[in-house]
């Protein structure tokens, strides 16, 4: 057994040790800090340096560089635009009513377009009411619809890639009939074909067996044309094919004198597409007029759908 003294020696020697390895640390401690020291010490001079001359600088006046850059920059895009020709062509897709950013081409690919053979009027019948135009003076209106058989001679997918009806083809596929406007029906005789552009006139909904789960079945058919006077509408967009050939009547071509835009809106997509199309000079196809061939239009919509 250790003696108290021995005890005692032992706990000093520890302690010595200790604060000898403690007065290592700071010597090392110190020597790094005046390593260190001169290192920062220039680095604060320099920086100083580098501040004095950012506030001796100047500022730019709006008189001076920043007005002649502009001015320079506003040159150089003139002459560039008078030097090339393509810089003054007009954009390759055209705006309708002006709007920004161009609707095209995601709007000629919801125009739903298919070629149908018509049956007969059956007792389908619906009734729907549209929101205020000033053409009414404010007031809404309404519109009977008329259930007419049809069969789908042609389904153009191209003008279906974005509709705004959910699988519109899977919808066409399970269709039997169009509501199609009333004022309409004089110009549908059975067994004639017409190119038409379908939209979804309602949506009905369909309980299921158990009761619980419902679908909604989209109501295809034939929107009406707009408003032009109380009980008065633009045509509708049907347009009647004989010998493979499309006709296009005067009507379609009745414009608003407000904007100078077609009463029938699809007339104005339709207008465009033939301007597009005709701006690239190597895309040989007919345009969408009186007479068109239905084969050449179905160039023209993949045409302009696939831009």
């Amino acid at each position: 057994m250790k003696s108290y003294e021995q005890a005692l020696n032992e706990i000093y020697s520890k302690a010595d040790e200790k604060l000898l390895q403690i007065n290592k640390r700071k010597q090392r401690t110190r020597k790094v800090l005046l390593t260190i020291a001169p290192i920062c010490l220039v680095l604060i001079i320099a920086s100083s340096a580098f501040i004095g001359l950012g506030i001796g600088r100047k500022s730019p006046h709006a008189d001076n560089d920043t007005m002649n850059n502009v001015s320079n920059k506003d040159e150089s895009s003139e002459n560039g635009a008078q030097n090339d020709p393509a810089a003054n062509e007009a954009p390759f897709f055209p705006d309708a009513n002006g709007a920004e950013p161009s609707i095209y081409p995601g709007a000629w690919r919801k125009m739903n377009a298919v070629i149908v053979k018509w049956g007969e009027q059956n007792d389908q019948i619906r009734s729907e009411s549209y929101g205020q135009y000033a053409q009414n003076e404010g007031e809404s209106y309404t519109v009977k619809y008329v259930g007419v058989d049809v069969e789908f001679l042609k389904v153009y997918s191209d003008t279906m890639r974005e509709s705004l009806a959910p699988d519109v083809e899977k919808a066409i596929g399970q269709t039997t009939y169009l509501l199609i406007p009333e004022y309409c029906l004089d110009k549908i005789n059975a067994g004639d074909a017409a190119l038409v552009f379908l939209d979804v006139i309602a949506n009905v909904i369909n309980q299921g067996p158990d009761g619980a789960s419902s679908t909604a079945v989209p109501l295809l058919g034939v929107r009406c044309g707009g408003l032009i006077a109380p009980g008065q509408f633009a045509a509708a967009p049907i347009f009647d094919i004989s010998d493979g050939k499309v006709s296009v009547t005067d009507d379609a071509y009745k414009k608003d004198p407000q904007n100078g835009e077609y009463c029938m809106e699809v007339m104005n997509y339709l207008r465009d597409a033939n301007k597009c199309m005709e701006k690239d000079g190597a895309v040989k196809t007919v345009i969408f007029e009186n007479g068109a061939d239905i084969e050449g239009l179905a160039e023209l919509f993949s045409y302009v759908c696939n831009k």
